[in-house]
């Protein structure tokens, strides 16, 4: 049975090579190792390898990310390799852990302070969350060590998505002793957050941060779609480069692309109902018998909030997050015939039958808002589905240039013009 084999042949199983060397291989001339690859290239499951192998040999370990959404997947992903997963791995997202450290610590009083403050507008929500919840975990963490949680490893999946002084003014401060260790594991091209552009080398390696050395490099992909990988390449050479963007693709490690996946895009003009198109879209897919599950993703809250309402009203079986903190933290692909979140929610997430809303290009945060989107296909063997609705004019020639199904949604009529 699968709960009896042992960890390392779990390792092997699942893990390739350079996987395998960051979940199993102590770090040698540096605590602190820094990984990046493209979409799909395993980053997080190298983590959560490595996150079980601490945990084996009882080490105490932080898993910590940015996107609340993202961490119901970063366990299913260490219980892949260790299940129960061990009480001394703590999974949370950077402000969650804030919130518990002063809960911890009995520096509550000041934590909701800070809160009134920006309810009063002392502050905008980013001089909160950004610096001044920051500011006062180093404050705790300077005077008041004894009190304060301290871990053998800390891992950052999605590591673009921090600020480099989270890790280094407050983080770094939570790993116990001189042999404790860390792992930064990151995709720039998915800046979304517009963040990823701080951690250059120089600062990684300088301002308290402490990684050096050689980036190891994750190069191919385990789970994009073989037709997706040069759909990637076309956005990125046709709008993330005008803007300098750190462009990272997977590389095309197989030409052989599955005759079952589809690639279609809906052009819609503005005048039509976007809200119908993209529910008749979700519809489609959920005839077919053969697709268990269709994911939706949304720009934002408020569409796709639109587009939950009018499916809820035609009677659909639907797990939305929008708006919802705890819904986020409970999202699983597939948990319903229909999830619908935002593209921010799903970022790190996969799913094999794909509906993408974009309604903007206009400048870089878009650009890998929308790469990030187009990123989250998991191939199947089955056959994969990806759906583009677009109302993005500058977008309609790359839709007809690269899916392979192109289709037109026209102001005066309710046909699909091919």
């Amino acid at each position: 049975m699968q709960e009896n084999v042992p960890l390392e042949d779990k390792l092997k199983q699942k893990l390739n090579s350079q996987q395998y060397t960051i979940a199993t291989k102590p770090p040698e001339r540096t605590r602190f190792r820094r990984v990046r690859g493209p979409a799909g290239s395993g980053k997080s499951i190298a983590l959560a390898g490595r996150a079980a192998q601490l945990a084996s040999e009882g080490k105490v370990v932080l898993v910590c990310n940015y996107n609340i959404a993202l961490l119901g997947y970063l366990k299913s992903l260490v219980k892949e390799f260790i299940d129960p997963i061990p009480s001394q791995v703590t999974f949370s997202h950077f402000h969650y852990w804030c919130r518990y450290i002063c809960e911890r610590t009995g520096f509550m009083e000041d934590y909701r302070q800070i809160l009134q403050e920006l309810r009063l507008g002392h502050y905008t929500n980013d001089e909160c969350f950004d610096f001044k919840m920051p500011g006062l975990l180093c404050s705790i963490y300077d005077n008041n060590n004894d009190r304060c949680p301290t871990y053998d490893a800390i891992l950052l999946d999605e590591g673009h998505d921090f600020k480099p002084h989270w890790w280094s003014d407050v983080l770094r401060k939570a790993i116990r002793t001189e042999e404790g260790e860390a792992l930064f594991v990151c995709d720039k091209t998915q800046n979304i957050y517009g963040t990823a552009e701080a951690w250059t080398d120089q600062t990684m390696e300088g301002l308290g941060c402490g990684f050096t050395g050689s980036w190891m490099e994750l190069s191919g992909s385990y789970r994009l779609p073989a037709g997706l990988i040069p759909i990637l390449q076309h956005f990125s050479d046709q709008y993330l480069t005008r803007y300098g963007a750190d462009i990272n693709i997977p590389s095309q490690e197989s030409i052989q692309t599955n005759l079952l996946d589809r690639f279609r895009w809906i052009q819609v003009s503005p005048e039509r109902s976007l809200v119908n198109v993209c529910v008749s879209e979700i519809e489609y897919l959920c005839n077919e018998l053969d697709i268990p599950s269709v994911h939706f993703l949304s720009p934002t809250d408020k569409f796709g909030q639109e587009v939950v309402r009018e499916i809820k009203q035609r009677g659909g079986d639907i797990y939305s997050t929008f708006s919802n903190q705890e819904a986020k933290l409970n999202l699983e692909p597939g948990r319903a015939r229909i999830v619908a979140t935002t593209v921010h929610s799903f970022k790190g997430w996969e799913a094999s039958h794909l509906i993408v809303y974009v309604n903007k290009i206009d400048n870089l945060k878009d650009c890998a808002l929308f790469y990030t989107a187009l990123s989250r296909l998991k191939k199947n063997d089955n056959g994969t589905v990806l759906t583009v609705v677009s109302s993005c004019s500058e977008l309609m020639q790359f839709g007809r240039s690269h899916f392979s199904e192109f289709l037109e949604v026209e102001s005066d009529s309710q046909d699909l013009i091919l």
